[in-house]
């Protein structure tokens, strides 16, 4: 799982309206055999992206992701997709720089989640068996979670960053529209980015740390997936505050803040359902 955290340009897909026909989740028949990501070989999926930044003019682009070919993890089967392109969406990164499978209602994640902040060296966090989706579950159950802790030098100044990554159930729709498109039985699943940024400054002397951003879900991210067809939309906020540190007269190559909304919206797809 791939994706660049760049303060007022973050590298994520996006598109244009997206709604429900029913305010409230409605459960979908947990029973039913619904196919959710069909991965036969070459399947296809276009999205349009539209990223809005503040004080940016909106970023439009085109993903396309195709299922490639099979490999092996830890003796399970795992599809992987063609990486002709760098995807510019958050999800359809997700998917570029990983594989996935199906065990037991599951959509089951390897990959590696790749962060960047300006002024912060690149850091790559392994995900082994992240449940993307579960089918069977019910709004808010939580399905993943992975803490990390990394250092990093900054300025001289030693600097601790933690992550919590997780991902939830966000419920079952008996329909979602996409543009002027209306899928039936939809289920969703976030993805959500929790980060805690420390660092430890010699005053007078004395090591002393300080946080420079408290505890925030800088990534909050909820796709939706439709039956017989696979990933369909995605809607992503990601934004944060830096600790006011003007008092200790300090300034890191960080900005402030940032607020980034981004969508993706499926425009077409060419899909066969495994045998």
């Amino acid at each position: 799982m791939a994706f660049r955290l760049l303060p007022l340009f973050l590298i994520l897909a996006i598109t244009l309206s997206c709604s429900s026909d029913n305010g409230d989740l409605e459960a979908v028949n947990q029973d039913n055999n619904a196919n959710y990501f069909p991965l036969a070989a070459n399947n296809t999926w276009t999205y349009n992206n539209v990223q809005e930044a503040d004080g940016e003019d909106n970023i439009e682009s085109t993903d396309v992701l195709t299922v490639n070919s099979t490999t092996t993890i830890s003796g399970n089967s795992y599809f992987n997709f063609l990486q002709d392109e760098v995807q510019k969406g958050f999800t359809t990164a997700l998917f570029a720089n990983g594989a996935v499978r199906k065990e037991n209602n599951k959509l089951i994640y390897n990959g590696t989640l790749n962060f960047e902040f300006d002024g912060i060296d690149p850091i790559e966090i392994p995900i082994t068996d992240a449940t993307v989706y579960n089918k069977t579950a019910v709004a808010g159950m939580q399905l993943y979670e992975l803490n990390n802790t990394v250092t990093q030098t900054i300025m001289d100044i030693p600097v601790t960053i933690s992550f919590t990554i997780r991902t939830e159930d966000a419920g079952q729709f008996e329909s979602f529209s996409v543009g002027t498109e209306e899928f039936t039985d939809v289920i969703a699943s976030k993805v959500i980015v929790n980060v805690d940024i420390s660092a430890s400054f010699d005053i007078l002397g004395t090591p002393i740390a300080i946080p420079i951003l408290m505890s925030q879900d800088v990534i909050n991210a909820t796709n939706y997936y439709a039956s017989d067809i696979g990933f369909i939309y995605s809607d992503v906020v990601f934004q944060y505050e830096l600790e006011d540190l003007s008092q200790f007269n300090i300034e890191l190559p960080i900005p402030e803040s940032a607020t980034i909304n981004s969508t993706q919206s499926i425009t077409d797809w060419n899909v066969v359902l495994e045998d």
